[in-house]
């Protein structure tokens, strides 16, 4: 079978026809895309994003969209609107019969997602 993966570049995830979702702060593979759902949250929530645990330094969205960035920090807020987007994301995923992002389908990660809202 052939596994779904965006390489470990930027350039290697385009030429992979990859997509860059700033949701969940990583290139996927344009079937595990979820672009209508992205631009939902982007649309109703004034996300920010940050290159500095500080909060000091604010990485602009044109930057994200084209996922030319290191690491990114964000508050609680927004990574809690994160979680609300990676379960609803699942969701689709499931009732829609796609495929899931390696972190959408991570247990872990929807456990660690749980524990931000008690």
């Amino acid at each position: 079978a052939n596994s779904l993966h965006c390489g470990s570049s930027p350039a290697e995830a385009k030429a992979l026809g990859c997509q860059y979702d700033v949701m969940i702060g990583s290139w996927l593979p344009a079937p595990c895309h979820d672009a209508e759902l992205m631009e939902e949250y982007l649309k109703e929530a004034n996300f920010k994003w940050y290159s500095d645990p500080d909060f000091q330094h604010e990485i602009p969205i044109e930057m994200m969209r084209a996922g030319d960035h290191g690491k990114i920090y964000t508050t609680e807020q927004e990574h809690t609107l994160h979680c609300s987007y990676v379960w609803v994301k699942q969701m689709r995923a499931v009732m829609n019969r796609k495929p899931m992002d390696d972190l959408s389908a991570r247990y872990n990660h929807t456990r660690h997602c749980a524990g931000t809202i008690v």
